[in-house]
């Protein structure tokens, strides 16, 4: 099923380099990620592990170009259960000139999953 809102998800994210979608499993938000994904970064699109800590991510572990994605998944390892600097991480990917959306649960208990933002993502 089409996004309605596809397009403007897409121009969000390359302008802010750092989109988050949120919904409850099996809704296709890792699907639609991975499209916009394609889209932004010209089919260069990796998937990091869910148990992958993305508040220890450095320029080492991200490509210029690149697209990627991360689903924070209950109950998955440490990062699950991380709150997210969402300033610093969207620094990283401004200075490596890459893109990453963040699979947020639909769910209060990652509502602070992304938390202490300036960005608007």
């Amino acid at each position: 099923m089409p996004v309605s809102c596809y397009e403007s998800l897409v121009e969000r994210l390359r302008g802010s380099r750092l989109l988050a979608l949120r919904g409850a499993p099996g809704t296709g938000c890792a699907t639609t990620g991975l499209r916009i994904l394609a889209d932004v970064a010209a089919e260069q699109v990796s998937r990091f592990s869910p148990d992958t800590d993305i508040n220890r991510l450095s320029g080492e572990d991200l490509a210029s170009g690149f697209g990627y994605l991360i689903e924070l998944i209950p109950g998955w390892g440490k990062a699950a259960a991380a709150a997210t600097d969402a300033d610093r991480l969207h620094q990283q990917l401004t200075d490596c000139g890459c893109y990453m959306v963040v699979i947020v649960p639909h769910d209060g208990y990652r509502r602070g999953a992304l938390r202490k933002s300036r960005t608007r993502f």
